[in-house]
């Protein structure tokens, strides 16, 4: 009766092992992605689980190279020192590839561009001119935030780690507005219809610094980028890009929405 239990516990362990080899990958067959799960509609949380285009494209891009994908969410801050400790592979969360962060990471090519715009209430009659003295939100860490401490330096900063609650310090009137990309924005004004948008800036009137989308690695770490860029290339050659593109409304074009002038 020894001998069985023994052989039975031994027969148990070997299968619990067996099952944490299966869950736990190997790293060479899985990718971890890094995103900040916050900026609709490019990575958020939708019934629990994480969504979005950049979302979708990491799992096209996974699927391109045969790997397992892993998403880890975090503030975005926090996703460079997890590229640099290699917590993370790959960060994905609507990065723009300033010149400041091409010093300390590498990008692929920018696969997205788009307006810098100013979400505000719908009963606010509001324009570049007249935000003197006002008090906007940030996404810390973001161009966008770069962009609003040089070109209005007259407005007061929030800085915040998640977007989507923004949304309400904007409806409370805590902040006048807050400051993202345009397709953010298009997406908090489609959830809370008592607010709306307007342009700071167009794709064509910004630096680099200022607008583009790219995935970011390690510094140095040619093997990974290349992947991205061989992955986004043939996802782009074989219609699947563009197909993400079209299902999340993505678009490369100056915004139709005119700065007001009121």
């Amino acid at each position: 009766m020894n001998v069985m239990n023994v052989l039975l516990r031994g027969f148990m362990v070997i299968a619990l092992l067996f099952v944490c080899s299966c869950d736990e990958r190997p790293s060479e067959q899985r990718i971890v992605f890094g995103t900040s799960a916050d900026y609709p509609p490019f990575e958020f949380y939708k019934n629990g689980e994480i969504t979005g285009f950049e979302i979708d494209l990491a799992n096209a891009i996974a699927r391109e190279l045969g790997k397992i994908v892993k998403f880890k969410d975090m503030s975005f801050p926090s996703m460079f020192s997890s590229l640099q400790n290699g917590t993370i592979d790959v960060a994905v969360a609507s990065i723009t590839p300033t010149d400041e962060r091409r010093e300390l990471y590498d990008f692929t090519e920018p696969y997205h561009v788009s307006a810098i715009v100013l979400v505000y209430k719908q009963n606010e009659r509001l324009n570049i001119k007249n935000l003197s003295g006002e008090t906007i939100a940030c996404q810390l860490g973001s161009t966008q935030e770069r962009w609003v401490k040089e070109k209005l330096p007259q407005v007061k900063i929030i800085s915040i780690d998640n977007v989507v609650r923004a949304a309400e310090f904007v409806k409370s009137g805590q902040v006048i507005g807050i400051v993202v990309d345009e397709l953010v924005a298009v997406s908090l004004c489609n959830e809370h219809t008592e607010l709306k948008y307007f342009v700071l800036a167009k794709p064509e009137d910004l630096s680099r610094n200022s607008c583009g989308t790219a995935l970011a690695v390690k510094k140095g770490n040619a093997v990974m980028l290349n992947a991205m860029n061989t992955a986004i290339k043939k996802l782009t050659d074989n219609g699947e890009f563009l197909r993400i593109k079209e299902k999340w409304g993505i678009k490369d074009i100056s915004s139709e929405t005119e700065t007001p002038n009121e």
